[in-house]
């Protein structure tokens, strides 16, 4: 289980460098950018931080969870960028999976200090 998280880990780091050298050339909104480096940051937390050291089975079940919500909430970032850039604050109604995405944002991030500071 541990090789898998790590070649995965691998590929995520290789996304996220691809995706710095895409920026480095093509302008692309702040909007869109800094939840896609929040999200890419998240996916290594949760591939390199096991939830539970002790409980492998159960810490894969929660570490697969928290990645695949994260992994969840980039795609909708990237789907959904146009709609949120151009999106007027306090005059356009949010999305229900803009809420969705908000709160379990705010919890995987919560998360996400207490695996790397206790």
């Amino acid at each position: 289980m541990e090789k898998i998280r790590k070649h995965l880990a691998f590929w995520v780091s290789l996304c996220w460098l691809a995706g710095q050298i895409y920026i480095a050339f093509v302008p692309v909104q702040g909007m869109v950018i800094k939840p896609l480096h929040v999200g890419f940051a998240l996916l290594l937390v949760f591939l390199l931080k096991p939830f539970i050291k002790e409980k492998p089975l159960l810490s894969a079940f929660v570490d697969a969870v928290c990645f695949l919500t994260t992994f969840a909430f980039m795609a909708h970032i990237v789907l959904n960028s146009v709609r949120i850039v151009e999106r007027i604050p306090f005059v356009d109604d949010l999305f229900y999976f803009d809420k969705f995405f908000a709160l379990a944002l705010v919890i995987l991030l919560m998360e996400a200090g207490r695996r790397y500071l206790g």
